[in-house]
């Protein structure tokens, strides 16, 4: 583990302490166009299957345009179901941790007896580090600063909401904090957001993924951040990211980062030198990384003193490794000891980190869909004519809305309220409640938009209804009354033409012809005009409609 050899972060934060353990959690959420993939890969979802059915498929088929040394050194992402779970499994743990529903949700799973219960709405694949080699996750700075520390944990998890979450896991023991602290503020970052920020080493100079193989060393993939370009609206995302996910095409904008350009933090600090976070200043630092906050929480167990720190862009815990001096704070029930909670760390706690990526990167993905549907709907607004189009995809974002709300979206998780205390405050970071309210305003009022257009345009049908069986139904009206009403001279004159009236006769004959031919012809001009409703209703559309992408397809 090199360490840093800038002076300037050193001096700016002197400490005295040691990090006996580092686990972090790099977390990336971003977001997939399912529309887009499906019609660029046909081969991974053939006619009526479902997105998420697919998923295995296009991530096993080849890739040639993006595939990358992560697949010749490392291989391919493999499914990662729970099929163990008897009562010494990790599986059975944490099943147990979390409520029913959000076991059928959350969890990749083969149990069930019904084929349904199978239909888990969430996919989890892993790489696998290969036996007697180490991946490394490295980086340096402008300032010289650098480090290293070892990939523990690949994972990726795919919903069938077209949600992702790219899960990085980095180990490292009895590191300067420093050296700590540098590695979950930089390594976490995807992109600089202008040129000073390399300059200023806010953002690392260079960032790789480094396979080493006994005396070998690979580089899996490396970004130095040199010449970054947008990428249509996108912004220039790291190789390193870019390479773990060489299944989708990021050129062709298949997916996208659905965050800023930090990945989120979710991270374990064993502190050894000091009791509390005001011993240190770097202890701080850990557990906000310099971002608005509210206070820590403490919690205690038998042998700890713990802290929770959290920010909308990480989820750090310190432990002290000693019972505080001061006031005990509130003791974590369901622990005995660190090493309990620990493991807690990496199972439960962690997985309700990944469910609040989840709900925070769908509301984000519904908010941008929501702004390119109500363009939509402004523009056949302007035209004077909503499209079947457009309807469609108004009910079907108001359709997996109501899915989120209902079938996804838990305010408790747990019939541990310990857990539930920590999911709803980082929830409450991430504003989960304002923003599915707010969206939940939106999509209301888009509903009553294109209901409020069916009822004007059912007023318009009826009208022209009305006016046609006028017209129509006043000449049979007329022609019944005085055929079945009249007779003797006014037949003579009107209808036989007898007794030098032939002029009256033909004149009618005349009158009724106009009438009858403009009236059809009314009626034709009426149809004609309004055919696209008629249309719809002699020809209604049957079956699962093709798909739109809403970010492609914005005409």
């Amino acid at each position: 583990m090199a360490s840093p050899t800038a002076a300037t972060e050193a001096a700016s934060l002197p400490s005295s302490l040691t990090v006996r353990q580092l686990d972090t959690y790099f977390l990336f959420p971003f977001a997939l166009d399912k529309e887009a993939i499906q019609t660029d890969h046909p081969d991974a979802w053939p006619r009526d299957t479902r997105w998420i059915d697919g998923l295995d498929r296009w991530i096993s088929s080849e890739h040639p345009e993006t595939e990358q040394r992560v697949t010749e050194l490392l291989g391919q992402w493999k499914r990662a179901t729970f099929t163990n779970f008897d009562l010494s499994s990790g599986a059975y743990a944490d099943l147990l941790f979390f409520n029913s529903i959000v076991r059928h949700v959350f969890f990749d799973t083969s149990i069930g007896r019904r084929p349904d219960d199978q239909q888990n709405q969430l996919r989890c694949y892993s790489i696998e580090i290969p036996a007697g080699s180490r991946l490394w996750f490295e980086g340096n700075d402008t300032q010289g600063n650098q480090a290293r520390i070892c990939v523990s944990d690949l994972r990726l998890y795919l919903s069938a909401q077209g949600m992702g979450i790219l899960s990085i896991g980095v180990s490292g023991s009895d590191l300067d904090p420093v050296t700590a602290l540098w590695i979950n503020r930089r390594l976490r970052k995807l992109y600089p957001v202008g040129a000073e920020s390399v300059h200023e080493a806010r953002t690392p100079a260079y960032i790789a993924l480094r396979l080493e193989r006994g005396s070998e060393a690979h580089v899996i993939s490396e970004e130095r951040f040199e010449n970054p370009a947008m990428v249509g609206f996108y912004p220039p995302l790291a190789k390193t990211i870019e390479s773990l996910l060489y299944f989708a095409d990021y050129a062709a904008e298949e997916y996208e980062p659905i965050c800023d350009e930090n990945m989120f933090v979710y991270s374990w600090g064993e502190i050894e030198g000091a009791q509390s976070v005001e011993d240190d200043p770097i202890t701080e630092e850990f557990l906000y990384l310099r971002h608005k906050h509210s206070d820590d929480q403490p919690y205690a167990s038998l042998l700890s003193n713990i802290r929770f720190g959290f920010t909308a862009h990480s989820w750090s815990i310190l432990d002290f490794s000693g019972p505080s001096s001061g006031e005990q704070p509130e003791r974590l029930r369901s622990f005995d000891s660190a090493r309990d909670f620990l493991k807690a760390f990496h199972s439960s706690y962690y997985l309700m980190v990944v469910i609040a990526l989840f709900y925070r990167a769908s509301l984000l993905d519904f908010s941008e869909r929501s702004a390119l549907v109500s363009r939509r709907l402004l523009r056949d607004q302007e035209s004077r004519r909503l499209t079947p189009v457009s309807i469609d995809m108004v009910n079907d974002l108001r359709t997996e809305f109501l899915n989120f709300s209902s079938y996804w979206h838990f305010d408790t998780l747990s019939s541990k309220q310990e857990g539930n205390d920590l999911f709803r405050r980082l929830c409450a970071e991430f504003r989960i409640d304002e923003m599915k309210n707010g969206l939940s305003s939106e999509l209301r009022h888009m509903g009553e938009y294109v209901y409020n257009y069916y009822q004007l345009r059912n007023t318009d049908a009826v009208n022209r209804l009305s006016i046609l069986s006028l017209i129509f139904g006043g000449g049979a009206v007329l022609t019944g009354f005085f055929g079945m009403n009249f007779g003797r001279e006014f037949t003579r004159v009107f209808f036989e033409g007898e007794g030098g009236t032939s002029l009256i006769h033909y004149f009618m004959v005349f009158l009724v012809i106009t009438f009858v031919f403009g009236s059809l012809m009314f009626g034709t001009f009426v149809v004609m005009r309004n055919w696209r409703d008629y249309l719809s209703i002699l020809n209604p559309q049957k079956g699962p409609r093709s798909g739109v992408s809403l970010k492609r397809d914005l005409e």
